[in-house]
């Protein structure tokens, strides 16, 4: 909410970010996390389906004083959490079809048995495939983690 206030107030001209949000606790595995009308991180269990995280979004940062949402979800060892932007899943291939939620999950299920680094560069190679290796129109980035306790 203070980023909010903040920004609303430095900027003179109408500009605004979307955000997630997240504090991990590295003694218990609680990760706390709010958003911004950005994505919800997606959670990849060590031995369960991926899954979209809840994110009731609020506002963007930087249009209207507004608070934000917070959730909580524990962590066990192994399992995952994905943070990305609209520019994966609204990728577009040469039919106009987006990359989408539900093939972001599935390709993450898919590279579940691989190391955390070897699976981002597996989903970003299979998000440029998608896009026939033409030129990302959109922001795409993903950062991802592993608990590891």
């Amino acid at each position: 909410m203070a980023l909010n206030e903040q920004f609303i107030c430095e900027n003179t001209a109408p500009r605004y970010l979307t955000l997630v949000y997240g504090v991990l606790n590295v003694e218990s595995g609680e990760f706390c996390y709010a958003s911004a009308a950005h994505p919800g991180p997606l959670l990849v269990r060590k031995d369960d389906l991926p899954l979209v995280l809840e994110a009731a979004t609020g506002l963007p940062i930087g249009l209207f004083p507004t608070s934000y949402e917070e959730h909580t979800v524990p962590l066990h060892r192994g399992d995952r959490i994905y943070f990305y932007s609209d520019g994966i899943t609204e990728a577009m291939n040469a039919s106009e079809e987006q990359f989408g939620v539900q093939r972001l999950l599935a390709r993450l299920r898919e590279l579940r048995a691989v190391p955390l680094k070897e699976s981002l560069n597996g989903l970003m190679k299979s998000v440029e495939e998608w896009q026939c290796h033409d030129c990302l129109r959109d922001d795409v980035s993903v950062v991802a983690l592993e608990w590891a306790k």
